[in-house]
């Protein structure tokens, strides 16, 4: 009955729109802490190369502790503590952290580990994430009922942190297609307006400021060699100099890498780099 009451929290913020992941796995760490009677959370969720990464951490007196579980992957080579609770898909105590063979010694002392239990999100048999919690700096001794109630709770919870992950993912990619969706009229109106300028005669300097004009960024001619032929850019730039690539530039190994694949793609992208900038 406790884990079915804390999950009514985690289970009203899935059905808003306005309620992002991170607030339900924040939600999700609180609750859990409170069933326990622990102060600290922190919730690692599978990435798409496998890795279990940190998402969100709750600390009572200090809200979110996300910026410092981000930093951490959990399920690494020396991490047999969350290797046990993934393979045996279930919780595992851990009494004496800064002792016990089966963590990373070091993390534990760092972060004022004393007991931890790790709990698995489990849907479909899968671990797509898994919540550790502890009384930081302290002691806590979880009994067999508290490690059941989080198990419980974990259950429960999985499930609507798979359905809260899938929609904000279907809402990403809705914006992505919309963004797609408008890049391909504007592609249209920049060749329908230059197409037109070919037409009535216009030369390659008046293409290339139409170009600039459509687009809003500096653009640059080059010629086989690639020596400038013409450049342009917005006045609201205020560029004097041709924002082009120097000859120094293109014989940069990454620059000279990305021009080569042009004679298999139209478009290459440059690597952002101190030397280069992003192009």
């Amino acid at each position: 009955v406790e884990a079915v009451e804390a999950f009514k929290d985690v289970a009203s913020l899935t059905t808003r729109e306005s309620a992002t992941l991170d607030t339900v796995l924040r939600t999700v760490g609180q609750r859990l802490c409170e069933l326990v009677g622990v102060s600290r959370c922190s919730v690692y969720l599978q990435d798409e190369e496998g890795n279990f990464r940190g998402r969100v951490g709750y600390c009572v007196g200090r809200g979110s502790i996300d910026a410092s579980i981000r930093r951490l992957v959990a399920g690494i080579e020396q991490d047999h503590f969350t290797r046990e609770i993934l393979a045996t898909r279930a919780p595992v105590l851990i009494q004496d952290a800064t002792t016990d063979s089966r963590t990373i010694q070091r993390t534990m002392r760092l972060w004022g580990v004393r007991d931890m239990l790790g709990v698995p999100l489990v849907v479909d048999d899968q671990v797509i994430g898994v919540m550790f919690a502890d009384n930081q700096g302290e002691y806590h001794g979880f009994t067999e009922y508290e490690i059941g109630l989080a198990q419980a709770f974990a259950g429960l919870s999985a499930l609507a942190i798979k359905q809260s992950w899938l929609y904000h993912k279907l809402e990403e990619r809705t914006k992505l297609v919309e963004v797609q969706r408008r890049a391909l009229i504007e592609s249209e109106v920049v060749h329908n307006k230059v197409t037109a300028a070919v037409l009535t005669g216009a030369g390659i300097g008046e293409l290339v400021s139409l170009v600039s004009e459509l687009l809003g960024k500096p653009v640059t001619l080059y010629g086989p060699t690639l020596d400038v032929l013409c450049w342009s850019a917005p006045a609201r730039l205020g560029l004097n100099d041709c924002p082009g690539l120097r000859q120094r530039q293109v014989e940069l190994p990454a620059v000279a890498e990305a021009l080569n694949q042009l004679h298999e793609r139209p478009t290459a992208i440059i690597p952002a780099s101190p030397e280069t900038g992003y192009r």
